[in-house]
């Protein structure tokens, strides 16, 4: 029986890669959530009388920092003045 040369060791990276994959979908969900939950904090602040009565879902967050940047992409523009707490997160973006 003839083997091929790199055989095994094409064999082995399949199954590093099978293995590596999940790994590195979980270390991506991981960093997703984490800065899901830190926009969660920012906004809990800035929409304190809205959003404390009620558990906020990922798509809410997403559709609330959409909201805030609207607001702050307007009031850069010299449609509005600065909406409340708009300084936490110029420092976040900034930092």
């Amino acid at each position: 029986m003839v083997t091929q040369p790199g055989g095994q060791e094409k064999s082995q990276l399949c199954s590093f890669r099978k293995i590596s994959k999940p790994l590195m979908e979980k270390k991506r969900r991981a960093r997703i959530n984490m800065s899901l939950e830190q926009l969660k904090a920012l906004l809990e602040k800035h929409y304190s009388h809205h959003i404390r009565k009620r558990k906020l879902e990922k798509a809410d967050i997403l559709e609330l920092s959409v909201k805030y940047m609207k607001s702050l992409q307007s009031s850069v523009q010299g449609k509005t003045p600065f909406p409340r707490g708009s300084n936490r997160l110029l420092a976040f973006v900034a930092g």
